[in-house]
């Protein structure tokens, strides 16, 4: 499912701007869900709980007094979250200070139907709906996005995908499914393990920490490798 998060300190234009949300992703025909915060702080507290897995925050920047979206934004990216950032404010002033935290839209208030559309679209396109891995289940087949997936596990000759939605099982082999996602920052870390590098807060010795709080372990003939890709992973 492809999730939205959205931020606004006024409750009639946060409500609108769920509404434009909801029809920009209508005419995509996406399998949605839309989260709304009023104000920073459900947001802060959210982040104790742990990283969001939503695919994309749109925050407004101004919230009064001394609090504002753009540093809202960087406890978001402090916390390990990954996911693209949409900035809607009536403020020009912090478009430059914004971009600090990497957005991929800077939309002015009152934000156009279009471009909040054409900012959802870009995220989504490139976040969501850029691949599905189709796998043969026992009900049929099943198409999955990869970006939900958090890591792969080989028990015999059954796969089982661990996924933001829950878990499925198919028969695989976890080197085939490793070509597959060599190019979707999928890394083998244990010969009965495959993890998705989007999904890791941290690694260990001989285990990677993942942002739903599961823990996968790394097998010692696989740790150097496996570190080296998370490495590079996070450089580039």
């Amino acid at each position: 499912m492809y999730r939205v998060a959205l931020c606004d300190d006024e409750p009639a234009i946060l409500e609108a701007t769920r509404e434009l949300c909801g029809k920009a992703l209508d005419e995509l025909e996406a399998d949605y869900e839309i989260t709304s915060f009023l104000g920073p702080r459900p947001v802060l507290e959210a982040l104790r709980q742990g990283v969001p897995d939503h695919h994309v925050f749109v925050l407004d920047i101004d919230f009064g007094g001394t609090e504002n979206g753009i540093q809202l934004a960087e406890a978001l990216r402090k916390s390990g979250y990954e996911g693209d950032i949409i900035f809607a404010t009536g403020h020009r002033e912090f478009a430059l200070e914004g971009y600090s935290v990497q957005p991929i839209q800077y939309l002015l208030k009152p934000v156009e139907p279009a471009a909040l559309r054409d900012a959802l679209r870009l995220n989504y396109e490139r976040t969501y709906r850029r691949r599905h891995l189709i796998i043969h289940p026992k009900e049929g087949t099943q198409a999955i996005p990869i970006g939900d997936i958090y890591y792969i596990e080989i028990m015999g000759r059954t796969a089982t995908f661990h996924t933001g939605q829950g878990n499925f099982n198919c028969p695989a082999r976890l080197k085939d499914l490793e070509l597959e996602l060599l190019d979707d920052n999928f890394v083998r870390c244990h010969k009965s393990f495959l993890v998705n590098l989007y999904k890791i807060q941290r690694v260990k010795r001989y285990e990677f920490q993942l942002k739903n709080g599961e823990v996968v372990p790394i097998g010692k003939s696989h740790y150097t490798a496996a570190q080296t890709a998370f490495i590079r992973f996070h450089n580039r």
